[in-house]
């Protein structure tokens, strides 16, 4: 059996991309165009053209790798769907690379993994200029057609050089991480489209309270400092909302100054309609919502990090400007979700790690581990800890035990509490 590598390049512009529309909205836009393949084989077969031009019979039964297989094998799907003669061309296994390459503690993109473990550089100002760009334009471009081709020669070689260290389990986890992804999870979407209402009414309301708006973008740097100096008060350095003297200011200033609360909600509701309309446009006909996960995400631990436009992993906590998308996530009818995890298996292993043997025996005594610091870190009964203060605790202690700094911390809190501790 041999070993193809298959690189697919697609048409995308500013507004028609992954990142806008996610992979099951990209492909089934009338603007699909898979126009380019490359293929190199572990036999010294190497091709490059259009799809539809390609003999899929040499490789059919054979293993296919790509850089980035989650995007390439759902483009060949969409392709199969659209194309009866590919019925029944299919790999026996379909390997991604960029998985292979994280798991050896490598980067992600083709260009990092080649440097680090090919020893090659890859340039990328071709691909850059391949941008919006029509298909018949491309495929008559020979440094493009030399691109394409080289990508798929290095995602091969990257397969050489690495596969033996990749066990079979870790692939299949691989494989299984897209494959969650691709079936999806089932979205209320008419909560989806009331929030979706709600925050532009709210919207405006904050652009309201902006003197500016209307003449100038209501977060313009330049306009905020003109109403400090007008107002007679110090302007930050930074208006940014990770920024420590920013917040300070924001505290000392928001009550005596409307637009200043108006500006930042204006931040912070914009960026929530940005998380609401992108799970709006992921909405596919049944009900459900494909999303992206990232094997292997953080290094060198292995676990899984967000992707594709909707980050699955870091959803907004708790109600937001009367809005909680979160709860907009809902079991498929007929079925209902099941909390399955490890019992906060970080923080006891903390625990145990540190030898406080204190900590340890109140979780024996059937105390969560953030409640059972309240009375340590905040003076407080567990029983009488407030959501805010319990995910305040889960920061400190996770902070504390993986080495998080003061500042650090400083802008985490407001983040872990939805604002309520700055």
């Amino acid at each position: 059996m041999n070993t193809y590598a298959l690189d697919f390049e697609t048409y995308y512009d500013k507004e028609y991309s992954l990142k806008t529309l996610g992979t099951d909205a990209y492909v089934e836009d009338n603007r699909f165009d898979p126009y380019l393949l490359a293929v190199s084989g572990s036999d010294g077969f190497r091709w490059v053209g259009k799809p539809v031009n390609f003999d899929w019979e040499k490789i059919n039964g054979h293993t296919w790798l790509s850089h980035n297989a989650s995007f390439d094998e759902r483009v060949y799907l969409q392709m199969q769907r659209d194309t009866p003669s590919l019925a029944g061309i299919n790999p026996s296994d379909w390997h991604c690379t960029s998985n292979l390459s994280v798991f050896c503690q490598g980067p992600r993109s083709l260009a990092g993994a080649s440097k680090q473990w090919l020893r090659k550089t890859v340039i990328k100002d071709v691909r850059d200029k391949m941008k919006g760009r029509a298909a018949d334009e491309l495929l008559k471009d020979q440094a493009a057609l030399d691109y394409a081709a080289k990508d798929s020669d290095l995602c091969l070689e990257v397969w050489n050089h690495l596969k033996s260290q990749w066990p079979v389990e870790e692939r299949r986890l691989g494989r299984l991480t897209y494959q969650w992804g691709k079936k999806g999870v089932f979205i209320d979407s008419s909560r989806v489209n009331q929030s979706v209402d709600h925050l532009v009414f709210q919207l405006s309301q904050a652009e309201h309270l902006i003197p500016w708006a209307g003449e100038r973008p209501p977060t313009s740097p330049k306009a905020m400092r003109e109403a400090c100096r007008d107002a007679g008060i110090q302007a930050p350095a930074s208006f940014a909302m990770n920024d420590e003297a920013a917040t300070i200011w924001f505290n000392t200033y928001s009550e005596q100054h409307p637009w200043i609360k108006a500006v930042r909600d204006f931040r912070r509701i914009n960026m929530l309609l940005k998380k609401f309309n992108a799970v709006k446009r992921r909405i596919r006909p049944d009900g459900t919502m494909g999303y992206g996960m990232k094997y292997f995400g953080a290094t060198p631990t292995g676990r899984w990090s967000g992707d594709a436009g909707v980050n699955m992993q870091n959803l907004p906590r708790g109600e937001l400007f009367g809005t909680n998308l979160r709860k907009c996530i809902v079991p498929n009818p007929g079925n209902v979700f099941v909390s399955a995890d490890l019992s906060q298996i970080e923080v006891r292993t903390l625990a145990w790690l540190s030898g406080d043997e204190s900590y340890l025996q109140m979780m024996r005594d059937g105390y969560n581990p953030y409640n059972a610091a309240a009375q340590d870190l905040l003076g407080k009964r567990p029983e009488d800890v407030t959501p805010d203060e319990y995910q305040m605790l889960k920061g400190m202690i996770l902070g504390c035990g993986y080495g998080m700094g003061e500042q650090k911390f400083r802008l985490q809190a407001p983040v872990l509490t939805g604002g309520k501790y700055a």
